[in-house]
């Protein structure tokens, strides 16, 4: 891997919820920390966004009209470039069967409304550590699969440790022992 620093690019977070002033809070809480911050105010607005954009992190209230948040990330699961995306549902809603939904449409978090700006921030911080470590996965397996490509197996192939090559160098200097002393 290279030495230097790459530099990578913006966090780009989409916030979806139908409540005008949900959006103003959350865009504010999370502006501080210098993410991206994409806008949808419905279901299908948000789905669109996504698919087209590709976001790292979506945070989704369930129940808007139209398309609610559950459909949306069963939506972004059957997308390829999506489907890996953290989905942080946010509601008001805090009832044990909706957050067992949300797990079972392939959420990575659920939080209540109205929410803790600092804890938000920290759990999106987790989510996007997340994200961070699935990109840095990716770009550490295409640099080992150049490795690969340029030969390196078989270096490792025919590099043989030094403790194999006793063994081997042993035996054969004991086998010409033997018909030395066989012929003498």
């Amino acid at each position: 891997m290279d030495q230097e620093k790459q530099i990578q690019p913006p966090i780009r977070i989409l916030l979806v919820d139908d409540a005008v002033a949900n959006l103003h809070v959350l865009r504010h809480a999370l502006e501080l920390d210098g993410y991206e911050i994409l806008v949808a105010t419905s279901g299908a607005a948000g789905l669109r966004i996504a698919v087209r954009l590709v976001p790292d992190l979506v945070l989704l209230d369930v129940f808007m009209p139209g398309m609610d948040g559950f459909e949306v990330c069963r939506r972004l699961r059957a997308v390829e470039a999506t489907r890996q995306t953290p989905v942080m549902f946010l509601t008001g809603q805090a009832e044990v069967a909706n957050v067992e939904q949300a797990i079972a449409v392939g959420g990575t978090d659920y939080t209540s409304k109205p929410f803790v700006a600092t804890e938000l921030r920290r759990r999106v911080q987790t989510l996007v550590e997340l994200v961070q470590l699935r990109r840095s996965n990716v770009q550490l397996r295409a640099e080992l699969d150049t490795l690969w490509a340029a030969g390196v197996e078989e270096i490792v192939a025919t590099q043989t440790p030094p403790c194999a090559s006793r063994g081997p160098l042993t035996n054969r200097r004991r086998r010409e022992r033997r018909r030395r002393n066989n012929v003498e």
